[in-house]
């Protein structure tokens, strides 16, 4: 099952979500016409962006697949996260740590 699937699965499950995000599928409270259905947190059934084992980890690897490369990453906070997450992965001899 693909996580598209999966989270339209659990928007139509009829649970009401009392995990974040706080706008408990209120499209009108948002005011967009947007699915925010499929809008969740990690939760039970679903995996952690941490440390994927479960459908994320099979979309990376999908993704992995796709690009050509050996390992594929899902990331958040835009694209500023993935170039710092970039630099600092890269062999750098006594570099200090942290991002800063």
């Amino acid at each position: 099952m693909s996580l598209t699937d999966a989270l339209i699965l659990y928007r139509d499950n009829g649970i009401y979500p009392f995990h974040m995000p706080g706008h408990k599928r209120n499209s009108f409270m948002l005011g967009t016409p947007a699915d925010i259905g499929t809008d969740i947190t990690e939760i039970d059934g679903f995996d952690n962006l941490h440390a994927p084992n479960g459908i994320l980890a099979v979309g990376m690897r999908k993704a992995a697949k796709l690009y050509g490369s050996d390992r594929s990453f899902y990331l958040v906070n835009g694209g500023t996260c993935g170039i710092l997450a970039g630099i600092f992965a890269l062999p750098v001899p006594e570099r200090e740590t942290g991002f800063c």
